[in-house]
């Protein structure tokens, strides 16, 4: 029985994921989630009828360094090619497995609709058509490798392995002039050799802008300049609004200089003339939630365009126990409703978590407001 659950799993990964290997501890979490999403799955497909469009399964990629091909950057709802083994055209246009999860997203049962961040309730339920099918998805992300120069709490990942997609599949097996966003990340994008070839590939010998996600310690003068005339936009995970915090989450990190280089970016990008957007982000994890509300003010401070936010699986739950920390967050989101920041807010995940009603939205923080 335990080498048959333990087949059952591995199948599973290896079919969505295509990736091989699987811990034996894992196997009856595994077996958990799958007989959770195929009863919630068929439920909703029978009965509920709630909507599970996700219009990425007809504009995006994501690519992972193995070269699996999916629509999300959840790995979601499953691999539908590999770069490999053929051209992104050939995927895009033939994969099978592609087609069934375009089925499923009109049809009501795309199992990952129920649990998804990325999608809205409204976007999921609206009335859709098939759309027109182009030649090519017009939104590219590369999960480069995993190598990374820090170890975050909230990380998965194995920052030691020294595995990256090969930058020849990539630039022959992807036509880059289809291309309309194009987003690296990590890992550390700036710790990869690899990566940075690619970049500096795509940006001056392709003509295209390459959005990045980093941690912000390795950017010097010179990737300064790059990033800002070759972004349309550049994230930074800072997570925190203190030292002290930043160093707790970020571990390895120092918030100095962090901070210094935001500020780089944001000087270079008024003496450039640059358009790129500075992105502050903060994934909330239990050690950090206390300085949501501050790390807005703060970002606004530095001159950052924007703050996204994200959260780790714990923070549900650490809400649901602690009420009075939810309540006391809330409080500071809406006394910041007349602060006049200049900063533009991401409000869907703070509205996920229940620290921001849905009407905030129209109601907005300052300026910049919540889109």
């Amino acid at each position: 029985m335990v080498k048959l659950q333990y087949s059952i799993a591995w199948a599973v990964k290896y079919i969505l994921l295509g990736r091989k290997g699987l811990k034996a501890e894992d196997v009856h979490q595994k077996l958990g989630d799958i007989r959770r999403t195929v009863r919630i799955t068929v439920k909703n497909f029978l009965f509920e009828r709630k909507g599970t469009y996700c219009p990425k399964l007809w504009d995006s990629v994501f690519v992972d360094q193995f070269g699996n091909v999916f629509s999300c950057c959840f790995s979601r709802p499953g691999a539908v090619g590999n770069l490999y083994q053929n051209d992104m055209v050939t995927i895009w246009r033939r994969s099978l497995r592609l087609k069934f999860f375009r089925w499923m997203s009109l049809h009501k049962c795309l199992y990952c609709a129920h649990d998804c961040r990325l999608i809205t309730e409204e976007e999921k339920s609206r009335p859709v058509r098939p759309q027109h099918l182009t030649n090519h998805p017009a939104d590219v992300r590369i999960l480069y490798g995993e190598r990374c120069n820090l170890n975050c709490v909230m990380c998965w990942q194995d920052h030691h392995d020294k595995l990256t997609i090969d930058n020849a599949v990539v630039k022959n097996n992807v036509n880059w002039t289809e291309v309309e966003n194009i987003e690296l990340q990590g890992g550390e994008v700036l710790a990869m050799k690899e990566a940075k070839a690619f970049f500096l590939w795509l940006t001056q010998e392709k003509k295209k802008k390459v959005n990045l996600i980093t941690n912000g310690m390795l950017i010097n003068d010179r990737w300064a300049q790059y990033l800002v005339s070759g972004s349309q936009w550049v994230q930074i995970s800072v997570n925190a609004a203190s030292r002290e915090i930043h160093e707790r989450v970020n571990r390895g990190s120092k918030f100095t200089r962090v901070i210094n280089n935001i500020k780089t970016l944001v000087r270079l990008k008024q003496e450039m003339a640059s358009d790129v957007k500075i992105i502050y982000k903060y994934t909330i994890v239990p050690d950090n939630i206390h300085e949501v509300a501050e790390a807005i003010t703060y970002a606004d401070s530095l001159g950052c365009d924007r703050i996204t936010f994200g959260y780790d699986d714990a923070v549900p739950e650490f809400l649901a126990a602690h009420g009075e920390v939810k309540s006391k967050i809330r409080d500071q989101l809406q006394r910041l409703g007349n602060a006049k920041l200049a900063i533009e807010i991401d409000p869907s995940r703070l509205i996920q978590l229940g620290l921001l009603d849905s009407h905030g939205k129209a109601r907005g923080l300052g300026g910049g407001g919540v889109n």
